[in-house]
C-alpha cells in the first residue's frame, strides 16, 4: 500500500503534508497494541525504516525482471527479492536482543538505532 497524498502545496503559501506510513503504522499498532501509542519520533523511525525496505525490495526485484528480460515486474519477482534480503540464517545462541541477526542480514536496521 503507497503512502497516502494528503494535499498539495499552493502559490498562496499554504502548507503541504509529505507522504508517510503513518496512518498505516498505527492502525497496525492499534489492532495488536490497542492500549499502546507512539512518539513523532519513533514515527520517523519507523517511517524512514518502511521507505528504506520498500525501495530496497524495489531495486532487488527491478534486478529480476531486468535479469529475466521481462519488461513486467510480477508477484514471483516480489517474492523471491523478499525472500533474498531476508535473514537466512537463524541466531546459534539464544535471543539477546532486538539485533541479534544483523550480522547474517541484508535487511539490517543499525541506521535506525540511535
Amino acid at each position: 500500500m503507497a503512502p497516502k497524498v494528503i494535499s498539495e502545496s499552493n502559490k498562496k503559501g499554504r502548507r503541504y503534508r509529505k507522504e508517510s506510513y503513518a496512518i498505516y503504522i498505527y492502525k497496525i499498532l492499534s489492532q495488536v497494541h490497542p492500549d499502546t501509542g507512539v512518539s513523532s519520533s519513533a514515527m520517523s523511525i519507523m517511517d524512514s525504516f518502511m521507505n528504506d525496505i520498500f525501495t530496497k525490495i524495489a531495486g532487488e526485484a527491478s534486478k529480476l525482471s531486468q535479469y529475466s528480460k521481462k519488461p513486467t515486474m510480477t508477484s514471483r519477482e516480489v517474492q523471491t527479492a523478499v525472500s533474498k534480503l531476508q535473514c537466512k540464517t537463524k541466531p546459534q545462541r539464544p535471543f539477546s536482543g532486538p539485533l541479534n541477526c544483523t550480522k547474517s542480514c541484508s535487511l539490517s536496521t543499525d541506521k535506525y538505532i540511535e
